[in-house]
């Protein structure tokens, strides 16, 4: 069972009501990389988000398999995922 939560955020005056079941997880992939996956469903489709979070300046390409692992064990196409990093527009 689930409560439906509210959120509001007073900073920016975000309200979310009704978001359906959702479930978060935080994953352990390795000593340097941390993966957040989120699963929404809203009583007709599901949703599923993951985000890997790393020391250091970029994620090595041991981390980068490891993240596409855990993407295709939750049904996640690799295809669909995106380097954040490489869209980042923030001055450095």
């Amino acid at each position: 069972s689930y409560n439906t939560p509210t959120i509001n955020v007073i900073s920016t005056k975000v309200t979310i009501r009704d978001m359906g079941k959702n479930s978060v997880q935080l994953i352990p992939v390795s000593q340097t990389m941390l993966v957040f996956y989120a699963q929404n469903f809203d009583g007709e489709k599901t949703t599923k988000v993951t985000y890997a979070v790393g020391k250091g300046d970029s994620l090595s390409q041991e981390d980068i398999q490891k993240y596409e692992e855990v993407n295709n064990e939750r049904g996640i196409p690799n295809e669909n995922t995106e380097d954040g990093a490489q869209t980042d527009n923030c001055p450095k």
